[in-house]
């Protein structure tokens, strides 16, 4: 598969393991030049999941998940969805081991109606393993010097896994790129949460899930 120039990185996080029973409940993605390793954006979102859902106890403390922070920020799968395929425009798509996200994702397609193309995403994992870089995320950023703390946070995993993509193809990490690696991007949901306004803020976070 041929890179393209502009490559949306992109990382899920769930409440469990199974897509028929489990939702997404974070999508993180950054975008960058592939000829020059320059970070073109950022995308981080917390995504509604139904009142009552099944959930796993261990993927939630896994992916640290914080029901005053998701009742603040989260918004509608839908909203989630559109967003993300407006961020990624003509760009391809890439992920560190896509598969359960592909999965995810392709539920969330389905169930909303919004269509993103993932028949075709670079998945970095497999070029790494061939180069003998370890399959675990955080022990290929810690084999190719990578060093953040905030694993399983979507947005961050997307970061680390955009590094390890410029090390493979022997490109600088960008400052802005180097700098990702230290933010929850708390900041980043809180710009998001005044550009929409405080108008649903009474609303059940949980009510308008899709």
């Amino acid at each position: 598969m041929e890179v393209p120039r502009e490559l949306v990185i992109f990382d899920c996080e769930m409440s469990g393991t199974d897509p028929r029973f489990h939702h997404i409940i974070e999508i993180g993605a950054v975008k960058i030049d592939t000829h020059t390793g320059e970070l073109l954006g950022t995308f981080v979102r917390l995504v509604k999941f139904p009142f009552g859902a099944p959930y796993e106890k261990e993927a939630l403390r896994i992916t640290g998940f914080d029901y005053t922070r998701w009742k603040q920020y989260a918004i509608p799968l839908t909203a989630s969805l559109r967003e993300f395929k407006q961020f990624i425009g003509s760009a391809g798509l890439a992920a560190w081991g896509c598969a359960t996200d592909i999965e995810f994702l392709s539920a969330a397609c389905r169930k909303t109606g919004v269509e993103l193309n993932l028949d075709e995403i670079f998945d970095i994992q497999t070029v790494a393993s061939r180069w003998g870089v370890r399959r675990k995320l955080s022990a290929a950023a810690e084999t190719l010097l990578i060093a953040t703390s905030l694993f399983h946070r979507a947005t961050v995993d997307a970061v680390v896994t955009a590094c390890i993509f410029c090390k493979l193809f022997g490109l600088d990490i960008s400052e802005a790129l180097q700098k990702c690696l230290g933010t929850d991007f708390r900041s980043t949901l809180r710009q998001l949460k005044q550009t929409r306004g405080n108008s649903n803020e009474s609303v059940n976070w949980c009510a308008q899930a899709v």
